[in-house]
């Protein structure tokens, strides 16, 4: 007979069990009872207006402030769908930086013209607007079939600064029902934010070159032969984007990639401005330009554009650094050299 069986024949007979009988009994018991229900563990608590605040100021002006924004925002208040349109004073157009939860057509599409009906500008006199039933269809062209079919409801978040809208986030669907308090702390937060994408939205509006240079070749030839003037090389280095861009959207897949490919191309326009000239190529890459240097040092040039990189894109990688993928060369009489070398880049 087992010791729990004759534990419990003993208690039937009035005998006392033995104490190693007690003990097996109490361990039969716990393993008998059920398990006590884990607690749920606590959700952390989505920070106050005041810290949301100090946040937002805390994001560094630049490149990254936009996903970094849009990131804080979107953990914030459960966006599922939504996108951050900033103005691109060049198109006159108000186009996607950031967007979560959105098709591609959507994300194409979503180009809002100024005064583009009376809840866009309602938004752009600094009202937070509120779009349901028949305004909805003043956004319909914007968006694809099935992602309008969807919408009950459109938020619009204007971001202004100086009288001026610079940007709007625009929210399709959030977790939550966008009204009282939620509404409140948005204008907070739009007002506080406002002046950190003034500078994304301006730095293509102070690129005075997008329609005026000539076609590839003919600046090619024109640049050799004013470096040869001054008896300069011109240098050419094909700076490669396709493994930086990757970088930055495994961590901020939100931003859209065209958009910062614009602003590297800004920031390297402004980085050589002064000794040459860069140009957006096929398959994520820029071509550098420069012939205003008597001795052409591309590992120079390379260190302070890697420098310069580095800078802007910190928030935005994971890496501690910023590998540059380049290729150069150096042409001091055949323009056809630099012509070979740009038909490498496909």
């Amino acid at each position: 007979m087992g010791l729990i069986a004759r534990a419990r024949s003993l208690s039937r007979l009035g005998a006392k069990p033995s104490p190693g009988a007690g003990l097996l009994r109490r361990s039969q018991i716990l393993l008998e009872s059920p398990a006590p229900a884990s607690a749920p563990e606590p959700s952390a608590p989505r920070p106050g207006a005041d810290e949301l605040l100090f946040r937002v100021s805390q994001i560094p002006k630049g490149i990254a402030a936009p996903a970094l924004l849009f990131s804080l925002l979107k953990a914030q208040f459960g966006l599922k769908a939504a996108a951050l349109l900033l103005q691109d004073p060049a198109r006159q157009l108000f186009v996607p930086w950031c967007a979560t939860g959105l098709d591609t057509t959507t994300r194409h599409r979503l180009c809002l013209p100024p005064g583009l009906n009376p809840a866009f500008n309602r938004a752009a006199s600094g009202e937070l607007a509120l779009v349901e039933g028949e305004e909805l269809e003043g956004f319909r062209e914007f968006f694809s079939s099935r992602e309008f079919a969807l919408i009950h409801r459109l938020v619009l978040m204007p971001f202004v600064h100086g009288q001026r809208l610079v940007g709007l986030l625009l929210i399709v669907r959030m977790s939550s029902e966008p009204a009282g308090e939620t509404l409140s702390l948005l204008r907070q937060l739009a007002q506080q934010a406002a002046p950190l994408l003034l500078q994304a939205a301006g730095s293509l509006a102070d690129d005075g070159l997008r329609d005026t240079e000539p076609a590839l070749p003919e600046l090619i030839r024109g640049m050799l032969q004013a470096a040869k003037q001054h008896a300069h090389p011109l240098l050419l280095i094909r700076l490669k984007l396709g493994a930086l861009l990757h970088q930055v959207a495994v961590r901020y897949p939100e931003l859209e990639p065209f958009r910062l490919q614009e602003q590297l191309l800004m920031l390297c326009r402004a980085l050589f401005r002064l000794i040459g000239r860069v140009r957006s190529l096929k398959s994520n890459q820029l071509l550098i330009l420069i012939n205003g240097m008597k001795d052409a040092d591309p590992e120079l040039l390379q260190r302070e554009l890697q420098s310069v990189m580095q800078a802007n894109l910190r928030e935005l990688i994971a890496a501690d650094t910023v590998e540059l993928a380049t290729e150069s060369r150096i042409v001091a009489e055949d323009p056809e050299v630099a012509l070979d070398f740009l038909a490498e880049a496909g």
